[in-house]
């Protein structure tokens, strides 16, 4: 699921936490970036263990009213859409997700606010209104409203974010990706038969494939750390206009990461390089560096190429 300006990005996050710290130590450094990878499918299965919680939130709401004192009859004859929502049925009774979640021991019995508060705002919604008043449903409508309540009121909750932030340092900094791989899964339900499997962290679940994501992942800040003085004195040599100790430190680990790629990637493409450069200046830098960046890296692809340190094949020829 992750893809590679997923894996870019944890790069990036791995090599300015290590510059930081001056602590250069190899394995030490791969050993943080998988495990930063590998967080990012336990945050994702905890956003899909919050929207099963939801939707036992609403089953306990149901009995609860029933169990009253006095129960009106829309009390005991309530609605049951949303509670059989046969999308979300098909979502939260997976048994990948249900061993997942063991093996996680998620439990979210000490924020008891947070998911009422979600909930109360999901069913005071026009949104939910409307889909529990309509005459006629579908598989369609059912994965509409499970994709309005994921992404309109969990994601969008100020309290869930800071709920992972306190759970794990830097998981709100993740919460956009690990969405990204619930809306993968959301894509992967068809009809209301249960996924067989959860997808898997990279697409391809053999970690020795040559041009497997894994390995690009490994291999990337590889480079990065190896040649880490050699690409700080090509950076240095082509800034000599700019004062280097103001340039952005993420500009810098920006430009690093696409040396290192430039030169030790021969399939993948120059304009991919320089384009994935561009758009993680856009995320982590100042506004001006996306320019800067694309400036520096135009005259080192020159360079480079006419010394013989590029080599691309096949597709990659295209520059």
């Amino acid at each position: 699921m992750l893809t590679r300006r997923h894996i870019r990005t944890k790069i990036l996050q791995n090599i300015y936490a290590i510059e930081v710290s001056h602590e250069y130590d190899m394995q030490k450094a791969e050993n943080r970036l998988i495990k930063s990878a590998e967080s990012l499918y336990d945050l994702y299965i905890y956003q899909l263990s919050f929207i099963r919680e939801i939707m036992e939130f609403a089953a306990y709401k149901i009995e609860e009213r029933r169990n009253k004192r006095l129960p009106t009859p829309e009390d005991l004859n309530p609605n049951m859409r949303f509670v059989e929502n046969t999308f979300l049925q098909a979502l939260v009774h997976n048994p990948a997700l249900t061993r997942e979640i063991s093996r996680l021991k998620i439990s979210w019995g000490n924020y008891p606010e947070i998911v009422r508060n979600i909930y109360n705002a999901f069913v005071e919604s026009d949104d939910y209104k409307e889909y529990m008043s309509e005459k006629t449903h579908s598989f369609a409508k059912d994965k509409k409203i499970a994709a309005t309540l994921f992404f309109d009121y969990i994601l969008a909750s100020e309290s869930f974010e800071m709920l992972f932030d306190d759970m794990v340092v830097g998981w709100s900094d993740d919460i956009a990706i690990a969405a990204f791989f619930v809306q993968k899964t959301f894509n992967a339900i068809k009809n209301a038969q249960p996924l067989e499997k959860l997808p898997s962290l990279f697409k391809s679940e053999d970690k020795k494939e040559e041009d497997g994501d894994y390995r690009f992942m490994i291999d990337l800040q590889r480079r990065m750390l190896l040649h880490h003085d050699e690409y700080q004195e090509i950076i240095s040599t082509h800034t000599r206009n700019w004062d280097y100790d103001r340039i952005p430190h993420t500009d810098v680990i920006i430009l690093k990461m696409a040396l290192a790629e430039l030169q030790n990637f021969p399939t993948i493409p120059i304009k991919v390089t320089l384009n994935e450069s561009i758009e993680l200046s856009k995320m982590f830098s100042p506004p001006k560096s996306s320019l800067f960046i694309n400036g520096i890296l135009d005259k080192l692809i020159i360079k480079l190429t006419e010394e013989g340190k590029i080599r691309k094949t096949g597709r990659g020829l295209i520059t």
